[in-house]
């Protein structure tokens, strides 16, 4: 009785944010908690039926060309993934970075400053990364450099992606995340902070990511985890909020739900939506590109 009192007040103050962004451009925080709340507790339904309302408020550019980095894709490729995306929550694509824009993009890298998560006690916040002389888990670099680079804007303006994202959010795009980071192995330990144990992203009512692979990643050097159709709904036991341990999820799902996504030398973009994921501890040092987008910002975080 308690908790469908909580679930209806969380409804009515996900509705006053949701009309509130539409006139301020701003997302209250405390509307921001109800859509995490609502999106658990209806086991994804929630945002399913609020996201075919924002479709139908903002159709979609009316031809897109799908080739681009994301390979010579067909109209037809693009209705497969998103159908894939939809029904499992990721796609592998098998187009591959070429070696000159890892290599430009990993030199941009050693060139900026990243913020050191979690900050070490004896070194500053802020600095560059250095291979072998790792001072944290992550070196995050801030979202204000990266668009600067040339490399990061022809990706954000990649046409194939922007095709791909209008398919599987039946309405016009809003790139509103660029991310990219180091991990590195000097901790064995998952690490809370920087989300190595499972979790849910909800920044937006609903959202896709492209990560990029920037080094070889398999078993043992920090690959990124997924559950196969958690996009949908999940396992009673682990539908809750906040980071779930590995073992809960072994208990709550099969060997085979628990995707693991590896590449080597130049690997595979690859794209979920919000679901169960965690990237695993690393045992070896690679630099990830993040780029998001979303069909509706009304789902951010205090802006």
């Amino acid at each position: 009785m308690i908790e469908s009192v909580k679930i209806g007040i969380a409804r009515v103050v996900f509705w006053f944010g949701y009309y509130w962004y539409k006139i301020f451009r701003i997302t209250p925080w405390y509307s921001y908690l109800s859509l995490r709340k609502l999106f658990y507790t209806s086991n994804s339904e929630f945002n399913k039926k609020v996201s075919e309302r924002i479709a139908r408020e903002n159709p979609g550019y009316p031809a897109l060309n799908p080739a681009g980095v994301l390979g010579n894709l067909t109209a037809q490729d693009v209705k497969f993934i998103s159908e894939q995306i939809q029904r499992e929550g990721y796609y592998v694509f098998p187009s591959l970075l070429d070696e000159r824009t890892i290599n430009d993009l990993i030199a941009m890298s050693f060139a900026t400053r990243a913020k050191l998560v979690p900050k070490p006690s004896d070194a500053e916040e802020w600095g560059f990364f250095e291979r072998g002389k790792a001072r944290a888990i992550k070196y995050q670099y801030f979202e204000g450099d990266l668009v600067q680079d040339p490399i990061v804007q022809r990706l954000l303006s990649d046409t194939g992606i922007l095709a791909v994202s209008q398919a599987f959010l039946k309405s016009k795009p809003i790139i509103d995340l660029i991310s990219m980071w180091w991990s590195t192995s000097i901790s064995q330990k998952a690490s809370s902070e920087v989300a190595q144990l499972y979790h849910f992203d909800m920044e937006r009512i609903k959202f896709l990511k492209f990560f990029f692979y920037l080094t070889d990643v398999d078993t043992n050097t920090g690959p990124h985890c997924y559950i196969k159709g958690s996009n949908n709904g999940f396992a009673k036991a682990v539908r809750r909020d906040g980071r779930i341990q590995d073992e809960e999820i072994e208990k709550a799902y099969t060997p085979q739900d628990i995707v693991e996504v590896t590449g080597s030398l130049v690997v595979p973009t690859r794209k979920e939506v919000e679901g169960l994921f965690a990237d695993y501890v690393a045992g070896g040092v690679g630099p990830t590109l993040q780029a998001g987008g979303s069909a509706f910002p009304g789902g951010s975080q205090i802006n």
